[in-house]
């Protein structure tokens, strides 16, 4: 377990220096999770590494952006007086963008050649995992790929 979470070391650096590069230049395109993704993925290809290979050194990570969403809970609860002003306004977005995304999602997926059960485990990529599991079954999809998008 140790060798593997050496792979999360790097990609962590290159998130810090990505952070200060978007500070100092003020630019979208140089997201800092935009840009440790890709230099993320492009390493991966290069070494020829699996992502469960690559995974199994940042479940660390992952574990911890559990308690992290649990977090926001508190100024999300401090903020409750605007939400209740706003909620309408707030499922409007959120229903918008979910369904968007899933018409997106699945059209590019058809577009780029995937097959109709690919797609439609693309489809519920805007929803939690439970969720999604629930879609998992009333659709012909796989199952592995529906929970890890």
């Amino acid at each position: 377990m140790l060798n593997h979470i050496w792979w999360s070391l790097p990609f962590i650096i290159v998130f810090l220096l990505a952070r200060k590069l978007s500070q100092k230049y003020r630019l979208t395109i140089l997201n800092p999770l935009l840009i440790s993704i890709s230099i993320i993925i492009d390493t991966l290809l290069i070494t020829h590494t699996s992502y469960s290979h690559y995974f199994s050194g940042s479940r660390i990570l992952n574990d911890l952006l559990q308690p992290a969403v649990i977090a926001l809970a508190l100024p999300l609860y401090e903020q409750l007086h605007q939400i209740r002003a706003q909620w309408k306004s707030i499922i409007s977005v959120c229903f918008i963008a979910s369904l968007i995304a899933m018409v997106t999602g699945t059209a590019i997926a058809l577009w780029a050649g995937a097959s109709v059960e690919m797609a439609a485990s693309i489809l519920p990529k805007s929803v939690t995992t439970p969720i999604a599991m629930l879609f998992h079954k009333g659709l012909a999809a796989y199952q592995p790929l529906v929970q890890l998008v």
